[in-house]
């Protein structure tokens, strides 16, 4: 089992090369927060890069190990990445406050496994409804809706105003 915030400020070496390549500074997940995607590194001269995590060879005590320096890539923007969401607020659909999001419980597949609040309290994955840049939001037991059945909003309409 692996956690996030181990995962961060590790340094990542290149085997074939000996050379560090960058130490991790954020996590990426897919869309539905089921599984890790990406770490991304900063380098000594301040180079984003990113590191999926199909790529790792093996995480040690104090190092991630890659096979070569080709399993790393320059960062570019992409809509798909999802931030690690630690430190978020956690609620429920409810809207009851759970506390704060301070830990991600990962399998070694990288699939996201538990949730651990600030006060100690442990939320499944499974319980997650959705969740965004500031919060995120999980069913309590007795939730009947699935936030899924939800229609996205659309956009804003604009009404022309008409000068008399």
């Amino acid at each position: 089992m692996y956690y996030c915030n181990e995962l961060l400020s590790k340094s990542v070496l290149s085997l074939y090369e000996g050379e560090l390549l960058g130490v991790v500074d954020k996590l990426y997940f897919d869309k539905k927060m089921k599984k890790l995607i990406q770490l991304e590194l900063i380098t000594e001269n301040d180079t984003r890069l990113l590191l999926p995590t199909k790529n790792i060879y093996h995480i040690g005590k104090n190092a991630i190990t890659v096979k070569n320096n080709q399993s790393v890539s320059l960062k570019v923007e992409d809509s798909e990445l999802y931030l690690a969401p630690i430190g978020s607020k956690a609620y429920t659909i409810t809207g009851e406050y759970l506390g704060v999001v301070s830990e991600i419980s990962l399998s070694e597949k990288f699939l996201t496994e538990k949730f651990s609040l600030d006060n100690n309290q442990t939320i499944e994955q499974s319980a997650l409804a959705s969740f965004g840049k500031n919060t995120i939001i999980f069913y309590s037991k007795n939730d009947r809706v699935r936030v899924s059945k939800f229609t996205p909003s659309k956009t804003p309409k604009f009404f022309k105003s008409e000068s008399v």
